[in-house]
This record gives C-alpha cells, structure tokens and sequence, in this order.
C-alpha cells in the first residue's frame, strides 16, 4: 500500500498529465536565445504528420528568418536567426508548418 504522501504524488502526477493537451501542428514553447550577441529564437513545435517541421519568423508581415529541423517522435526543435534588431521584440511572429 501506497503512504499518504506517495499517493498524494501519484494524484498530483496523473491529474498533470491527463490534463495537459496539445494539438497537433501547434507551436507549444518559444524563447529567445539567452546569448546577448546571437539573435536567435528556438521554436519548439509538436505535429503528428510530416517529417520535417519549417518555422519562419515575421515581423510587420514580412518573413525575416527560417529554419527547418526533423520532427523526432512529433517534436521539432527549430532555430530561427534573426536580424540583431529585432531580439526580444515582441511584434515579431511565428509561423510553423510540416512537409
């Protein structure tokens, strides 16, 4: 028999994990590289079709950086550069899509 607190744990843990979803072709983390000389955005991106994830950065409606990586097990890890004016700023948009 489980303790009080390992049962308390396993609640915990499951209720996590039913809980959380994600939808097929949605981009679920974003951050800006941490190096304040590299401008570059890692996208994190989950899809259930396609073999290769390609992630294009937008900024004022037009494109300014893109990259492509494999999707392993659904997840794709993708960094973008981007122009150095641009890090952090928060009109920059993200688009993904799978091929």
């Amino acid at each position: 028999m489980l303790s009080k607190t390992n049962q308390i744990f396993f609640v915990l843990t499951t209720v996590f994990f039913v809980s959380t979803r994600t939808e097929a072709g949605e981009i679920t983390f974003v951050e800006w590289h941490s190096n304040p000389y590299i401008s570059e955005i890692n996208v994190t991106y989950f899809d259930t079709v396609g073999a290769k994830a390609v992630c294009t950065a937008f900024f004022k409606g037009k494109p300014v950086g893109a990259s492509s990586q494999r999707l392993l097990s659904g997840i794709a890890k993708v960094s973008i550069e981007v122009p150095e004016t641009l890090k952090g700023n928060k009109e920059v948009k993200l688009a993904c899509r799978t091929e």
